[in-house]
């Protein structure tokens, strides 16, 4: 008699990857469902049994030089209002405020 073990598939809803095993179709009934770590999103997700893999829309991922760039000209954009603030409280600055002082010679 063949063995009961049969081919399965496991897959992400979210992300659409697959993972394959083996499962004792005598002995387990119910449908898997595993911890599996996604490449995509780079955590640990749950995996569950389908009967065929469905396509799914790949999940927009930013590599680390992509975040890098992002948040480079996110600090260059964020200092630039800071300067004009201070540029403009400068200007606002009049003469009276400040107080005069003499210069002695020696």
């Amino acid at each position: 008699m063949g063995s009961q073990k049969q081919l399965i598939y496991l897959q992400n809803k979210e992300t659409g990857e697959i993972y394959h095993t083996r499962k004792n179709k005598k002995l387990v009934e119910r449908k898997l469902k595993f911890k599996k770590f996604s490449r995509k999103l780079r955590k640990h997700v749950i995996f569950e049994e389908v009967k065929k893999p469905q396509k799914v829309k790949p999940v927009k991922t930013i590599s680390k030089q992509k975040k890098a760039e992002k948040s480079q000209i996110e600090t260059k954009t964020n200092s630039k209002p800071e300067a004009k603030k201070k540029k403009a409280e400068a200007k606002e600055a009049k003469p009276a405020d400040i107080p005069k002082t003499k210069k002695t010679k020696k």
